[in-house]
């Protein structure tokens, strides 16, 4: 299979969804080169609720995720992130060794997929569907805010895990990871991540990905959407 970035992935997915919502042609998709089309939204990190959350465009880009935010300064090492409780859940986990030269700015932010995600240009969220019975316990959006493609090195430690705290518990024994991609037609496509899943412990469940067959960085500017999913199955 042939190798694919993250960046032409994800604005694939973009391009392509415009391209569907008008009919398949009549105006150019929303993605014109490597950054973002100019905003005139002003980037915000701000409380809500007791909750720190950064919903406008900056930082985040295309689908706005209105759950917790954090901004975190990275560099080739990596970085740790931990994010306020939303709706009974909280979030952490790390971004590991990487290409970057410097430190910059990372955010990561969260959602459930229950009216907290703002459409983009008329486009729903591509919400994801586990194969079978279960649900999406959170939506994780990590967001490169450099100039630079960062891309992922193989060092023994995770590419990107997550940890994930619900109060409420979850509804499966074990929980899976998946990335939003496109598929062979072009169409969004949840890519449900193999062998990177792990056992619920108590209300926590931590799930670390290592394997980049596919993937290969995190590109300038471009979202790079998770979802963590129970199956009932499991």
């Amino acid at each position: 299979m042939e190798l694919a970035t993250i960046r032409s992935i994800i604005i694939g997915t973009i391009s392509i969804t415009a391209l569907a919502a008008c009919g398949g042609g009549g105006g150019a998709p929303p993605y014109q080169g490597l950054y973002p089309a100019p905003t005139s939204r002003v980037s915000q990190h701000v409380k809500h609720n007791d909750v720190n959350t950064c919903a406008t465009s900056p930082p985040q880009y295309y689908w706005i995720f209105e759950g917790a935010c954090q901004a975190i300064e990275i560099n080739s090492s990596g970085a740790n992130y931990s994010l306020d409780e939303y709706r009974y859940r909280t979030v952490s986990g790390s971004i590991g060794k990487n290409s970057l030269s410097g430190t910059v700015q990372f955010d990561v932010v969260d959602a459930v997929g229950n009216g907290d995600i703002e459409h983009y240009n008329g486009m729903d969220f591509p919400h994801f569907s586990p194969y079978s019975s279960g649900n999406t316990v959170i939506y994780v959006a990590v967001i490169n805010q450099s100039k630079q493609d960062a891309e992922f090195i193989d060092s023994g430690v995770p590419v990107f895990s997550v940890t994930v705290t619900d109060a409420n518990g979850f509804p499966a024994k074990r929980c899976g990871l998946a990335i939003l991609t496109t598929d062979r037609s072009g169409s969004p496509s949840w890519d449900a991540l193999y062998n990177v899943d792990n056992y619920v412990n108590d209300n926590t469940v931590t799930i670390s990905w290592y394997d980049t067959p596919r993937y290969s960085e995190w590109p300038s500017h471009v979202p790079v959407y998770f979802a963590v999913y129970c199956p009932y199955e499991y």
